[in-house]
């Protein structure tokens, strides 16, 4: 999904993220050498890090993981609200009228949402 942010060198959603973090993203990242820094946890959520105003992975150029970034960096600007009880594209990301909402990436959205809902009460 993006491939748009790439081609207008876009790393608003890189900045002071609030990324919730999978059980299989952190064993993915961990397995590239990356231990426990990268991850914090924050009322008993696991969120990727951020340091300097920015994820942990991104040196202000380019993510370092970028083929392994977490499964909601991938599917971002795909975001659930609970205001709307639906899939949306962030209003925050300065790009998202040249992306396409379509039912496979809602579907992966909230069984992302279910995933993250089950570790959570793990």
């Amino acid at each position: 999904m993006n491939n748009v942010c790439l081609s207008h060198n876009c790393i608003k959603c890189c900045l002071n993220t609030r990324m919730l973090l999978t059980n299989s993203d952190i064993k993915k990242i961990s397995e590239l050498g990356f231990k426990n820094f990268f991850r914090v946890n924050k009322f008993g959520v696991k969120l990727l890090r951020n340091y300097d105003g920015k994820c942990t992975f991104h040196n202000g150029k380019i993510c370092k993981i970028y083929d392994s970034r977490p499964i909601g960096c991938r599917l971002y600007p795909a975001v659930f609200t609970e205001s709307k009880n639906k899939v949306v594209l962030d209003d925050h990301c300065p790009y998202r009228e040249e992306f396409v909402l379509d039912s496979s990436i809602s579907k992966r959205v909230l069984r992302l949402l279910n995933e993250l809902n089950y570790n959570q009460r793990k």
